[in-house]
């Protein structure tokens, strides 16, 4: 879920080119965004009966974000290369 977020944060942002680089900036604003959001779910949880909350469940949400960074920031290169 939190890997299709993060899809939409940097699809809203933009990958912009700088002096016809890719820009890190859409990239870096997407995972802090998708990273907060998970957080403060999780804190969320904490609140609610039935429902349990663990910084494992951050560190998960996380990690599929960072997957789908690492999938976009290679699709950019590859077609700036194309």
């Amino acid at each position: 879920m939190y890997a299709g977020l993060t899809f939409f944060f940097v699809q809203a942002l933009g990958g912009r080119k700088v002096n016809g680089t890719l820009a890190w900036g859409p990239y870096w604003i997407a995972l802090l965004g998708a990273s907060v959001y998970g957080a403060f779910d999780e804190w969320h949880q904490w609140f609610v009966p039935g429902r349990n909350s663990s910084a494992g469940d951050v560190l998960l949400n996380l990690v599929g974000s960072i997957g789908m960074l690492c999938f976009l920031r290679l699709r950019a290169l590859q077609r700036a290369r194309a």
